[in-house]
């Protein structure tokens, strides 16, 4: 009798994990695509965001100067940016950077004003920062 209980137990808190999963899931597909805003802490740069599901273009709000992104989806809450091109010119060795190396990010959390995400260069588990994409602009 004690292990039947045990497995109930068990199967119901698998069942209630996994749904939680499932909704933060959805929550994530729902800002694959869109505009949106980004202020990065301690700068007084902004950035408008255009994503569709594979391309991510980066428009620095200030200069106009517009980067391009290949967005290769991992599961529905985590990304890789794969840097394409730029308008603005940059240092070889700048440029060399961008091409060897990737961004990841991961979406933790979705509000009807924004999303908190954490990126770090060529995965997240060194340097890796969080932040925050807003839904509207701020100001």
């Amino acid at each position: 009798m004690g292990k039947m209980i045990s497995r109930i137990i068990v199967f119901c808190c698998a069942n209630f994990f996994l749904s939680l999963s499932t909704l933060g899931q959805s929550e994530c597909t729902e800002v694959r695509n869109g505009k949106f805003y980004f202020y990065p802490q301690n700068s007084r740069q902004s950035f408008l965001i255009i994503r569709n599901s594979s391309l991510q273009r980066e428009i620095n709000v200030a200069t106009n100067d517009t980067s391009y992104w290949k967005v290769r989806w991992k599961s529905p809450c985590m990304f890789d940016l794969i840097f394409l091109r730029t308008t603005k010119v940059l240092p070889a060795e700048e440029m060399k950077f961008y091409k060897l190396n990737f961004i990841s990010a991961q979406i933790l959390k979705v509000t009807k004003d924004y999303y908190i995400f954490k990126g770090g260069i060529n995965g997240l588990d060194v340097n890796a920062v969080t932040d925050t994409m807003w839904l509207r602009k701020r100001y």
